[in-house]
């Protein structure tokens, strides 16, 4: 998938809290199963690398490498901008 649509669907996901916006508070890292990615929606297969993350004592997520790097980096983003809205 291409890197800026995959982007642009993590930073959709956490616009409709479809996604978490917490930090992962335990990471493992491994090749994948062909479960499907909390950021792209797409398999991650056996070839690829994966990410699984525990967001809270009750979440965990699973995504692609590349796509859990856009997810933790976008979550930041998103909350800056809704902590200035509320100040604004």
């Amino acid at each position: 998938m291409d890197s800026e649509l995959c982007r642009q669907l993590v930073g959709r996901r956490l616009i409709d809290r479809l996604a978490p916006r917490v930090r992962a508070v335990d990471v493992w890292d491994g090749f994948g199963d062909g479960r499907p990615c909390d950021g792209c929606g797409q398999p991650v297969t056996e070839r690829e690398h994966a990410v699984a993350a525990v967001a809270s004592m009750w979440l965990s997520v699973y995504f692609h490498a590349e796509c859990y790097e856009f997810w933790n980096s976008e979550r930041l983003a998103v909350s800056r901008k809704e902590m200035e809205v509320r100040a604004a």
